[in-house]
């Protein structure tokens, strides 16, 4: 075997003990959940959970006039991304008993569908949307 041969070899080798090993440590965090997902997500959620409250607080509280229109549409637009969040988060649980072998199937489709990079995106979003929010509110009040 020529050298050249025997590094790409070796490279889909450890890309796939990589693999492996994510596949293995994300069905032993959804097994042993509560919920059916990992701690993170759980953590996720109930902060996107919280944002959507605050938010809808914020918009039912305050007088039209009160509030200007372009945090309005900010307020508006944090809770469409915190939504698709809530619903990325919902796909990645187990549904029902917690098996191993659904925890096993279920942590496959989240490695192999690079449900993590979406959701990591939207947790982006939304924690960007909530800082300039945070910031016009406190813009407001000087």
């Amino acid at each position: 075997m020529d050298p050249v041969s025997a590094l790409a070899l070796a490279g889909n080798i450890v890309q796939f003990v990589d693999f492996s090993f994510k596949l293995l440590r994300e069905t032993k965090t959804i097994y042993q959940s509560s919920s059916g997902g990992s701690e993170d997500n759980d953590v996720i959620e109930k902060i996107t959970m919280d944002v959507i409250s605050l938010n809808n607080n914020l918009t039912a509280s305050a007088a039209p006039a009160v509030i200007p229109e372009d945090l309005r549409a900010l307020a508006g637009q944090c809770k469409l991304v915190a939504e698709k969040l809530l619903k990325a988060l919902e796909d990645v649980k187990v549904k029902g008993s917690h098996r191993v072998w659904k925890s096993f199937k279920q942590a496959l489709e989240n490695v192999w569908k690079m449900k993590k990079e979406e959701i990591n995106s939207l947790v982006i979003q939304t924690e960007r949307l909530r800082n300039e929010m945070q910031y016009r509110l406190q813009w407001m009040l000087r």
